[in-house]
């Protein structure tokens, strides 16, 4: 297990559909405000773990519609966490 896998094993969203979420972001790119994406959640699982991953800053929003996930802000929160 990695160490952003092990910080959202312990986040209070479904980690299995928060750990989908920032695999989705990270497949797309979408890792920076420049390369920042709309997403579409595939369950209500899924819009819950995102909008838990918006609240604690893990997901950022650049751009109205348009997120990216801040690998920086996981790594710190693990840190944080650890």
């Amino acid at each position: 297990m990695n160490r952003a896998q092990a910080l959202v094993a312990g986040l209070r969203a479904s980690s299995l559909s928060a750990q989908r979420v920032i695999h989705e972001f990270r497949r797309a790119g979408a890792v920076s405000p420049r390369m920042a994406q709309r997403f579409r959640a595939l369950s209500p699982e899924e819009e819950d773990a995102f909008i838990y991953l918006i609240s604690i800053g893990v997901i950022k929003q650049p751009k109205r519609g348009r997120f990216y996930l801040d690998e920086k802000s996981l790594l710190h929160l693990w840190l944080w966490s650890g």
